[in-house]
């Protein structure tokens, strides 16, 4: 294992990148967090909304693979930053996120829109402490299409469910409290009625479309698409049988491919006639 990292590192040098790799004793976990410096800079310019989330079968280890993905000034998508975990526990994502924050010293998030995972929230609000520490306040919200798949599973009365769905899209906090009271109220299922008490009583300002209606932008970005996109382009040619160095490298491709295309777009001149 050092002679894989020392190998490891060696190929993030060359390739100019910022790299750590550390341990976590309690979980007995680690992590590889690794971003360009260009890539770094996007993200303190436009990571004031970023997206994050994780892939599996990328490689032989079963580590998991994270990508942070911000939206730039012409609207494009680009990555800020990867890492690795040997387990997707909040402790070990906290970690990483920390040593990414380290890296880009002057990356102050808003929002973080992740899937609807324990996972990702408590690693968030470990990573980025808020107003008790003198710090940008970090709102994490979720995925509407993650949140809308979870209910079509655990939500399958169907006049909860519907009541539910108009809940999540109402533009005040009051009349969205009002709906999720009354789908409480209209279910049949006691275990359907605690489920709905228990998630989304209390924090329909991470999952309803109410508590982002001051952002034209929020409103428009809602899902982890863009994000769940590039991980469908990137496990197109990788596999499980891939070491790290083998997905690595293929990140690296990809993220040169994408940085080359959208700087054609950049510099991509209009003729008027």
């Amino acid at each position: 294992m050092f002679y894989l990292l020392f190998y490891l590192f060696s190929l993030f040098i060359l390739k100019g990148y910022n790299v750590e790799h550390y341990n976590n004793t309690g979980r007995s976990t680690y992590g590889i967090v690794f971003a360009h410096p260009l890539q770094l800079v996007k993200l303190e310019r436009h990571g004031w909304l970023a997206l994050i989330d994780s892939t599996h079968k990328t490689n032989k280890y079963d580590c998991r693979l994270f990508t942070l993905y911000i939206r730039d000034t012409y609207g494009c998508w680009d990555v800020g930053a990867h890492f690795f975990v040997s387990k997707e526990d909040s402790d070990t994502v906290a970690d990483a996120l920390k040593i990414i924050r380290r890296f880009g010293r002057h990356w102050n998030p808003w929002y973080i829109l992740a899937d609807q995972s324990h996972v990702g929230a408590n690693s968030i609000g470990k990573a980025f402490s808020g107003l008790r520490d003198g710090e940008q306040e970090c709102a994490v919200i979720f995925c509407t299409v993650h949140v809308m798949r979870v209910w079509m599973s655990k939500i399958y009365e169907t006049k909860a469910w519907s009541l539910m769905i108009q809940a999540m899209h109402k533009t005040t906090k009051v009349s969205c409290e009002e709906l999720i009271k009354q789908a409480i109220r209209v279910c049949q299922v006691p275990g359907i009625k605690n489920y709905i008490t228990r998630n989304y009583l209390k924090n329909s300002h991470q999952w309803a479309l109410w508590a982002r209606q001051h952002s034209p932008l929020l409103l428009q970005i809602t899902t982890t698409n863009p994000l769940e996109s590039y991980h469908s382009e990137l496990k197109r040619t990788t596999s499980s049988k891939h070491d790290i160095i083998g997905i690595i490298q293929e990140i690296w491709g990809l993220n040169f491919y994408f940085l080359i295309l959208f700087n054609n777009f950049y510099v991509k001149k209009i003729f008027v006639m």
